[in-house]
């Protein structure tokens, strides 16, 4: 049996086999919105009022919301481009999702499911057909993990830490787990990250950090049974990947993965380069000491240094440097630049920094020669910065 041309059995991504490595894009603002990313499109539906994809759903209501995503759903996944990322050497999509998608919506809660499973399984068979894997990305938790416009609810007090809202979780976690196993194309999926930047960016305090680590711990175990490796995140905690360590101890390391979102220019934008080389090479050298394998889950060009040449350098030490361990998924495929007076979206320039399909129809992204093996690729990225 074949789809599209794949031979089954699809093989599993080994996070432990010191030859692979994880490397391509993430597909933000895909199923979960975030204004700066496309603003000219996200406000021309609600206003320039609204901020995060809560309110941009409260003030839209059901039927036009979800009229506006079933077209942007159906528009993202039809020019999304597999060829030009396999040619670039790309082997894995990062696809965040919302809470929404996966469990019942409760109390004032304005989001809907707008059918973005049957739209993931769509994805899914489109990659199994290149040949390419998928982390599904938990960045939307019921409650909200932060005070972060990323996880769908920018709100002031985050209550993803209350009792009802880690059952949601689990139940979550469950039915995609279900998901996986029941899809035809289900192997694609090399792994589930339980929650995107927990507590972010302050970092969790110790109730939070204990509540984080319990969940941690159920999540671990309904996915080690179904045989699907796990993505935990630092929570921000002091010591970050490096504080985790005694939680993966005694766990089958081929099943957890640490992940981390390095933006090491970016907030607030630097400009000098041996400042960044520095900062990025402080980070490479931590994430290569950890005892388990480190997947960077985001991050970009974005810095306030807009020379070409450096920002081909920064693209490959950054990509060659976290494949020191398990690899990376860039932030992300596509950003738009906005026309929006007083907005919070990027510049021409600022979006060049963010979006993949940009910078490398700009030639800002290295590719490996034909024939050429990932490892080989990844060594000869770097400029000996690190």
């Amino acid at each position: 049996m074949s789809i599209g041309g794949v031979q089954l059995p699809y093989d599993k991504w080994d996070f432990m086999d010191k030859s692979a490595k994880v490397y391509g894009v993430n597909l933000g603002n895909l199923f979960l919105l975030e204004r700066w990313m496309d603003e000219d499109w996200f406000t021309s539906h609600a206003g320039t009022d609204v901020y995060d994809m809560w309110n941009w759903m409260k003030k839209l209501g059901p039927v036009e919301s979800a009229a506006a995503l079933t077209a942007h759903y159906t528009d993202f996944i039809a020019e999304l481009d597999l060829a030009s990322l396999i040619a670039a050497g790309a082997n894995h999509v990062r696809i965040p999702m919302g809470y929404w998608s996966w469990i019942d919506i409760k109390g004032n809660e304005p989001f809907q499911n707008n059918g973005e499973v049957a739209k993931l399984s769509e994805l899914l068979t489109a990659l199994y057909a290149h040949g390419m894997y998928a982390t599904i990305d938990l960045h939307g938790m019921p409650g909200s993990q932060s005070t972060d416009a990323a996880c769908g609810h920018a709100a002031s007090s985050p209550q993803w830490f209350t009792q009802e809202n880690q059952d949601r979780s689990d139940q979550m976690l469950e039915n995609v787990i279900n998901f996986i196993r029941t899809s035809p194309v289900g192997a694609v999926v090399s792994s589930v990250l339980v929650v995107n930047e927990p507590c972010g960016p302050v970092g969790c305090h110790n109730e939070h950090r204990q509540i984080l680590r319990d969940y941690y711990e159920r999540s671990y175990k309904k996915l080690k049974a179904a045989s699907i490796p796990m993505f935990f995140h630092s929570g921000f905690v002091p010591g970050g990947l490096h504080a985790w360590t005694d939680f993966v101890q005694g766990k089958d390391p081929k099943y957890l993965i640490g992940t981390d979102n390095p933006y090491p220019a970016a907030f607030p934008p630097k400009s000098n380069q041996t400042q960044i080389f520095k900062l990025l090479c402080d980070m490479v050298q931590s994430y290569t000491t950890l005892p388990f394998p480190v997947v960077l889950g985001e991050w970009s060009l974005g810095s306030a240094n807009h020379d070409p040449s450096f920002q081909y350098a920064f693209y490959a030490n950054q990509a060659g440097g976290y494949a020191r361990s398990a690899g990376s998924t860039f932030w992300s495929y596509v950003v738009k630049p906005t026309h929006v007076k007083g907005g919070i979206g990027q510049s021409k320039a600022g979006a060049l920094q963010w979006s993949w399909k940009d910078a490398n129809a700009k030639g800002i992204v290295p590719s490996p020669k034909n024939g050429e093996k990932i490892l080989s690729f990844f060594n000869t990225l770097l400029d000996q910065q690190c």
